[in-house]
């Protein structure tokens, strides 16, 4: 008898993490933008790390909420 409770058990919690990474999965962001961006990576303080030219050889960065001043 509890051979058998111990298997119903763990078939559902087994039933019930497929599902959650079902629904984790398609609650995923699609993609934003089809054309290759630009890499820049910056430290906590701004300063520049590293940047790498997208693929096509354009400086193209995803659309920001704020714009600095210098542009």
């Amino acid at each position: 008898m509890k051979i058998i409770t111990y298997i119903t058990r763990h078939k559902i919690k087994a039933l019930l993490l497929a599902g959650l990474l079902v629904a984790y999965y398609f609650c995923l962001p699609q993609q934003l933008f089809k054309d290759p961006t630009a890499t820049v990576i910056t430290s906590a303080t701004n300063d520049l790390l590293g940047a790498q030219i997208a693929n096509d050889g354009q400086w193209r960065f995803p659309k920001n909420a704020v714009v600095p001043e210098k542009i």
